[in-house]
């Protein structure tokens, strides 16, 4: 065993006492052995662990944890029997309060670190009301051959665990799981062409089935939660069904849910998330609001519905269908969408005065080029939500280049047990 008094070099397979200092986006915990960073998962910032070395780089070194010496007051019994197995937690061992607290300051540490703004103020994160079960949307491997087991990848891989039980989903997901793994039960060929499932559940607890071959989807049927799995339709008309769609309910709006469209899969966060941008563009009748990256409408349906005249951009075509039938069905007649990739689109308009821009962009973030056409169109604020911190303090100093200040700064934990956050970023021109 090494300890960092023995002042030996870190080799692969070499079990070692580290002592963590802090929790990365990402998940993992940050341990130093001399001057080598190492990265353990499943740890918690004051805990002195044993763990093996798995990998040595250049400059930084991974370990897997063995045992753990000294635990944290902040250690908890994972609720899920398959944690430190299954890739969709991170988190679970750690008690909510501290996941959030870790949260905040990674926030920060992010706009600091690579933004290179000092003194930001973060504000605490808003907690969700559900720490477990608050998954809407689900998407399950299915493995293409033995048994085509359902299930999720394990951590670092591309095996498929079997799961049967997700403590994170709503309950109604979890029955059309145990529907799905019914259907695999009573015809063992049945998923032969099928590689993913999604689950989807509505505001009304249908759930809307999908089945893909890699990236095709071959069919997509509603489950309703009364229909007990022993009970189910027989397997080959649950695959040969084609329903289009369910509806949605947010907030007195009613939105289409399609399996081609990105939801967020916390309600209750995304109804603070759109409560927390309207506050922050306190848009009006006379006031026009750009939307990049608008999706199916979910921020700028209910901008519009305030009176604000909107200009909604996505790349996606399905979205936008989405997001013009939404505005028609809710009667919102001031939106307009247009399909076109937000770079090469908002360069073509950037001449239309817009009091404020919202910003929702992927993990990615955006282009440099998509926030110095926003610089052209010189908005007076700017709402950025992102769900990466990285990418968005990298965005963050862009834009304050451009003589933007930062108001606010709102993390909204979309995803407990996870190490993802969600932020919402208020700037103003000075």
């Amino acid at each position: 065993m090494l300890t960092e008094t023995n002042n030996f070099m870190l080799s692969k397979g070499q079990e070692v006492v580290f002592f963590i200092e802090k929790l990365l986006y990402g998940g993992g915990g940050l341990a130093h052995f001399g001057s080598m960073a190492c990265f353990v998962d499943d740890v918690i910032p004051g805990e002195t662990v044993l763990a093996y070395v798995d990998t040595v780089k250049k400059q930084y070194a991974t370990a897997s944890l063995s045992s753990i010496c000294e635990p944290s007051p902040h250690r908890i019994r994972p609720p899920c029997s398959l944690f430190r197995k299954c890739g969709g937690c991170q988190w679970q061992h750690i008690d909510y309060s501290f996941q959030l607290y870790w949260k905040k300051l990674i926030v920060g540490e992010c706009i600091e670190r690579i933004g290179g703004m000092r003194s930001v103020t973060v504000l605490e994160p808003f907690p969700s009301p559900a720490r477990l079960q608050y998954r809407s949307r689900t998407n399950l491997k299915v493995s293409t051959s033995g048994n085509h087991v359902i299930g999720y990848y394990q951590r670092g891989t591309h095996r498929i665990i079997p799961v049967t039980y997700c403590p994170l989903l709503v309950s109604p997901l979890n029955k059309a799981l145990s529907y799905c793994n019914n259907l695999r039960s009573e015809n063992r060929n049945l998923l032969t062409d099928i590689s993913e499932i999604q689950l989807l559940v509505s505001s009304g607890n249908e759930v809307l089935i999908t089945f893909y071959r890699d990236t095709s989807l071959k069919s997509w049927s509603i489950f309703s939660p009364d229909q007990t799995p022993d009970n189910s339709s027989n397997a080959a008309s649950a695959l040969s069904a084609y329903e289009h769609s369910c509806h949605d309910d947010i907030m007195g709006i009613s939105f289409i849910r399609s399996p081609l469209t990105f939801y967020q899969i916390n309600r209750e966060q995304n109804a603070a998330m759109i409560t927390t941008v309207l506050k922050y563009l306190s848009p009006s009748g006379s006031q026009s609001i750009l939307d990049l990256y608008c999706g199916c409408g979910n921020f700028s349906l209910f901008l519009a519905r305030e009176g604000a005249h909107i200009v909604g951009i996505d790349s996606s075509s399905n979205a936008i269908a989405e997001a013009n039938k939404n505005a028609e069905t809710n009667r919102l007649y001031h939106c307009s969408y247009v399909c076109g990739d937000v770079e090469k689109t908002i360069k073509q308009i950037m001449t239309t005065h817009f009091h404020s821009v919202l910003i929702n962009p992927p993990r990615r973030g955006c282009t440099p080029k998509t926030l110095e056409y926003i610089n052209h169109i010189n908005p007076r604020i700017i709402v950025y939500v992102s769900c990466n911190p990285t990418t968005l303090a990298r965005d963050l100093k862009q834009l304050m280049g451009y003589g933007y200040y930062i108001e606010a700064v709102q993390p909204v934990d979309m995803f407990p047990q996870t190490y993802h956050i969600e932020t919402i970023i208020k700037m103003i021109k000075s």
